[in-house]
């Protein structure tokens, strides 16, 4: 019940007499008859008081806990009281039989004696007249905590259409002692056969509730529906904390540190769709006010005019020391109640306030926990207060005895600085006074307490405030405007510069760590480190650090200087010499493969790989350019990469070392990539493809030349994904949403022209793919490698599974007819298919050579020998292989005229070679 009922839909009223009128079943019967709904208008009363206070007046409407309660109380004025809900049929049909279901609540069991009803009693009339009320026995006699639900069958008498019907539930007054307190909430009311869903409800904690820590907090939830829940989980941050599969659906979260939780419920039956309640959010604060020196001060007007939560490190309550954290609002009218813990005493929106008591049943305290959270030792204390006085007594004087502890409330010591009000002229006469005015105070009470046993680091101190319950009904006391100074151990200061080391050397732009302790005889505030005089940074936390960063080259003076929180400050007994010099780039060396070889187009230069080393730092990463191209970057030793797919032509390739502070090394490895000496380029590889990644179906006519694939992306060959960061594809291709439900297929088109395909005698396709593909040219199939299943059953969902070895790295070769070519434009269109739905990658690029006839004229090749540190040069048209160590003054040396020729290029900076007739 988020608000306040309508009096035309819940309404309350008492049943005169007294606690013993209705003192068995047939009284309450007997009670209940008599009542006219008619008659039965007053609206809910309202409390904030939880758990429930007694009352007089009948049911009230609890703004705090939102829900409806009974505490019945006053003996011979109210017997019992009574709640009526009124229902309308508004479904339009008469109705045979109707469900109610509510959460129902206890607290503050009855303190003595024998509840002769416990429970409420529960009723239904349709016509709300004397005589016509019918025991609901489910809803009747049971005082068990949790939901409840009752069916009402009225087959004999339907509830017709767009009449009333009123639900009454009576609380009897028990004689002598305070009445257990009774709660309904979630009431629901279900017409007919209808299935109730599922729901929960969080009842505890509540909403907005602050805990010191560290905090054990119990979650309770409970659930109502049809079908029963099965499980109910609690959620903490939305974190799953515990499940639970039968009730009471209780936890607790133990220890809980500082912070703010967020807490819900959800309930599962298996049929209903989850339940979700709603969220409650808690504060965990810190248990103590942490004293770090100087003068602590509060006033309480940090509890606002409307504020129901202690400062942070203050309690109150019966219980020793005290735990609670929460407070009334009060100007002193209210009078003492066994419910309050403690009183945020002021006048009404007045902001000035006060931490009070007003004791019924029991003493009451209020708690100061302090931590020292210096670094000496607290040796005494001196504390100040105001005495403030909210409500007079109706027979004795009250008074704020005042205690301290140091060993966490076991043992209290008094002192001598307690609040005695001044008397009341008139004893007997009770009510609401003003304790801000001079007559109803005693301002600056206190004095200086020496600890027997010094308090250190991290030790606490507990002050006390306890107010004893006298006879007679107590007046509102408070405190106000506390102070709290505390003296600690004198000893001589120092600070002293830990690191770096006297003498450090460090290179230029490498961050230079500074470290210092520090003890002064007032708290510490801060510690300042510079450099020849000028400061670099200030630490307020201990350990105490800065740093130094972009420090010049040369050598710099560095000290601290330690302040504390009044003003006062002490230089380092020590100042530190370091030298800063230039940053020495990293040099790296080519291990592998030796330089300048030469390698086929489209084959992979595997093993490329330095090493690096760095005399005044360390190595963070070596990074790979082909002809200027970044390639890679690698961070592990030894430092390397493949190339894959080389292009034809010449390859520099570049390492550069980049150190921890930037500067950077580098080296050169060169090579070359030629054609095969028969062929002529119709398509190269490391081109520029249109590629589909969509996972879906590209259409029947998909690999035909007239097919619009205006909307394919397009990228540059190798195309694919999952390589690896030692042989990066070029362009990186989707492989979907899911990592373990890949595409099965990725489609690629090129278009290319030929001038004339009778100018060749065969066609060589060259085709780079993992897993495994196929090829058309112009809509005709021309290669495939798939074998599980009928090539004509292949779709854009066909996985193909089995184990490969080129795995990307190798072309496969076939040969083609020239007449696949046709004169003009041609399409080459390849799809590349996955093995598995987890397989980790796929590759694609493709060369087409065209061969003809005869080889026209002498062709020279050169490629990587048999033998390690070897090359071989190989020649068609016939002739004479000459060396020589330079082209221009050179002397030409014939060395074979086999059409092979194999050397080693160990002691070799360079050479060249010819063919002669």
């Amino acid at each position: 019940m988020a608000a306040r009922p309508a009096e035309t839909e819940w309404a309350t009223a008492v049943l005169p007499g007294g606690g013993t009128t209705y003192a068995d079943v047939a009284g309450m019967d007997a009670g209940v008859a008599t009542l006219d709904a008619a008659t039965i208008t007053t609206q809910l009363p309202t409390s904030g008081t939880v758990p429930p206070g007694t009352s007089a007046l009948g049911f009230r409407y609890n703004t705090a806990g939102f829900y409806i309660q009974s505490r019945p109380t006053t003996a011979n004025t109210n017997a019992a009281n009574v709640l009526m809900a009124t229902l309308q049929n508004d479904s339009g049909s008469p109705i045979t039989s109707l469900v109610i279901a509510y959460d129902y609540g206890i607290s503050d069991l009855q303190g003595a004696g024998t509840d002769e009803l416990p429970g409420l009693y529960a009723y239904y009339s349709l016509s709300g007249a004397p005589g016509s009320w019918i025991s609901i026995p489910a809803l009747s006699g049971s005082d068990t905590a949790g939901n409840v639900t009752a069916t009402i069958d009225l087959s004999a008498t339907p509830w017709s259409a767009g009449s009333t019907m009123y639900i009454v539930w009576a609380d009897d007054n028990d004689e002598g002692q305070s009445d257990t307190g009774r709660t309904l909430d979630n009431v629901v009311f279900v017409p007919g056969n209808v299935v109730i869903p599922l729901s929960v409800n969080l009842t505890a904690p509540t909403d907005g509730q602050v805990l010191a820590a560290p905090a054990d907090v119990t979650i309770t939830a409970t659930t109502a529906g049809s079908t029963p829940a099965t499980s109910v989980s609690f959620y903490t941050n939305n974190v799953l904390f515990t499940t639970l599969t039968a009730a009471p659906f209780t936890a607790t979260l133990t220890a809980l540190p500082l912070g703010t939780y967020a807490i819900r419920a959800e309930a599962v039956n298996g049929v209903d769709p989850a339940a979700v309640s709603t969220t409650s959010t808690i504060t965990v604060r810190e248990e103590f006010v942490l004293y770090n020196g100087g003068t602590l001060s509060e006033n309480f007007d940090g509890m606002g005019t409307a504020g129901t939560v202690t400062p942070i490190g203050w309690y109150v309550g019966a219980a020793l020391p005290a735990t609670t954290l929460s407070v009334t609002v009060g100007d002193g009218s209210a009078a003492a109640s066994g419910t309050v813990n403690g009183w945020n005493y002021g006048t009404s929106g007045d902001g000035d306030r006060a931490l009070g008591t007003a004791p019924t049943g029991g003493d009451r305290n209020m708690v100061l926990r302090l931590k020292n959270t210096t670094t000496s030792s607290m040796v005494s204390f001196e504390i100040h207060y105001d005495g403030e006085t909210w409500r007079t007594y109706t027979n004795q004087l009250g008074i704020l005895t005042n205690y301290v502890s140091f060993d966490l409330g076991t043992t209290w010591i008094p002192t001598t600085f307690d609040y005695t009000p001044v008397a009341q002229s008139e004893p007997g006469t009770q009510g609401a006074v003003n304790g801000n005015d001079a007559a109803n105070r005693i301002a600056n009470i206190g004095g200086i307490v020496a600890a027997p046993v010094p308090v250190g680091p991290g030790g606490v101190v507990y002050v006390r405030w306890n107010d004893f319950n006298e006879g007679g009904t107590d007046g509102g006391l408070a405190i106000d405007n506390f102070t709290f100074v505390g003296t600690f151990e004198q000893f001589q200061p120092f600070a002293v510069l830990t690191a770096p080391a006297d003498g450090a050397a460090f290179a230029e732009g490498a961050p230079i760590t500074l470290s210092a302790i520090a003890t002064m005889n007032n708290p510490i505030a801060s510690v300042d480190f510079l450099h020849d005089g000028l400061l670099i940074g200030t630490d307020t936390t201990s350990p105490y650090s800065a740093v130094y960063s972009n420090a010049t080259i040369g050598t710099h003076t560095l000290t601290a200087i330690a302040n504390d929180t009044l003003g006062n400050f002490i230089i380092a007994t020590n100042t530190v010499q370091i030298t800063v010099n230039p940053n020495v780039p990293p040099s790296l060396t080519f291990t592998n493969p030796e330089p300048d070889l030469a390698y086929l187009v489209g084959t992979m230069v595997s093993g490329l790989s330095v090493s690096a080393a760095d005399t005044d730092g360390s190595i963070v990463r070596v990074e790979f350019y082909d002809n200027g191209l970044f390639r890679v970057s690698d961070t592990n030793s030894a430092y390397s990469f493949d190339l894959c797919d080389i292009t034809a032509g010449d390859h520099n390739i570049m390492a550069v070392a980049v150190d921890n502070l930037g500067a950077r090394g580098t080296n050169t490895f060169f090579f070359v990539a030629t054609n095969p000496p028969d062929i002529s380029v119709i398509v190269a590889n490391s081109q520029e493809w249109k590629y589909f990644d969509l996972g879906t179906d590209p259409g029947a006519t998909w690999n035909t030349l007239g097919y619009d694939d205006s909307s394919w992306s397009n990228g540059v060959a190798e195309l694919g994904y999952g390589d690896g960061p030692g042989r990066p594809e070029r362009t990186v291709v989707s492989f979907g949403p899911s990592s373990t439900a890949k595409y099965a297929a990725t489609y690629f088109r090129k278009k290319f022209d030929v001038a004339d395909p009778n100018a060749y005698t065969n066609v060589v396709l060259n085709v780079l793919k993992d897993d495994r593909c196929i090829v058309y040219l112009n809509g005709t199939l021309v290669y495939h490698d798939i074998t599980n299943v009928p090539i004509d059953q292949v779709t854009f969902q066909t996985y193909t599974p089995g184990t490969l070895s080129d795995d990307g790295t190798v072309y496969q070769v076939t040969n083609l007819p020239p007449s696949a070519l046709v004169a003009g434009q041609n399409i080459l269109a390849v799809e590349v298919h996955q093995d598995a739905a987890g397989s980790s990658d796929i590759s694609f690029d493709l060369m087409l050579w065209g061969q003809a006839g005869a080889t026209v004229g002498p062709k020279l090749f050169i490629a990587p020998g048999p033998g390690a540190g070897e090359i071989t040069i190989t020649w068609t048209g016939g002739g004479t292989l000459q060396e020589s160590d330079a082209i221009v003054g050179g002397t030409w040396t014939s060395v074979s005229s086999t059409g092979t020729f194999s050397t080693s290029t160990a002691g070799k900076a360079q050479r060249f070679y010819k063919l002669i007739p």
